[in-house]
């Protein structure tokens, strides 16, 4: 498939790659303090989710579907916090990169949270041209493979996302954002397969 629009395009990751995902499990850790809950028992919950949604993490928890409405709602404030959030110039970097380029979000996680949290994300909504929430059944190698050829980067922090990508779709340029704050595991494919950065501003 040939792409017959020239302009190049950006897809970018949103966890751990635009935003600041564990300190929002952070957020919510401190909320679940107050409710007798320890940091431990709060991760082992997080870690038996496929995907997270603060109402999977309160069922995990053992809360009646009625607290578990209550308490999502009080959690739901978080979102409205979303900018102050967001990585270190971020904003910036993609006001740069949209004076020229197109940048899209391609995120992966339960639609209607990450659809909520990007809600909150104001101050991105001006430079993104389109936004995808994909889910379970569908790959972010198939949107960009689908997406057609032509100038494509696809920045993500997940080697296996990066490795799908790939395969599918081999013409995209792959960038691995490998924030310090997030303490992420090398991979063999580093600086080989794809390029590596550290801060968002290595891409302008």
């Amino acid at each position: 498939m040939t792409n017959q629009n020239d302009t190049p395009r950006w897809f970018f990751d949103l966890d751990r790659t635009l935003y600041n995902t564990e300190a929002l499990y952070d957020l919510v850790r401190k909320d679940l303090s107050a409710h007798g809950h320890t940091n431990e028992e709060v991760n082992d919950a997080k870690k038996a989710l496929d995907d997270y949604t603060f109402e999977g993490l309160l069922a995990r928890l053992g809360y009646s579907p009625n607290r578990i409405a209550e308490m999502t709602a009080h959690f739901q404030r978080h979102f409205s916090e979303g900018n102050n959030l967001l990585m270190g110039n971020v904003t910036k970097t993609l006001r740069r990169i949209s004076e020229t380029d197109e940048c899209h979000l391609l995120t992966f996680g339960d639609g209607r949270f990450q659809k909520n949290k990007y809600a909150g994300l104001t101050d991105l909504h001006p430079f993104f041209h389109e936004t995808r929430f994909i889910s379970l059944g569908q790959t972010k190698g198939d949107i960009l493979r689908d997406a057609g050829e032509g100038i494509v980067y696809f920045v993500d922090d997940a080697p296996y996302q990066l490795i799908d990508v790939h395969e599918k779709a081999p013409w995209v340029t792959l960038i691995r954002m490998m924030w310090p704050t997030f303490e992420l595991e090398p991979h063999p494919e580093d600086g080989r397969l794809w390029r590596v950065i550290t801060s968002i501003e290595e891409l302008i």
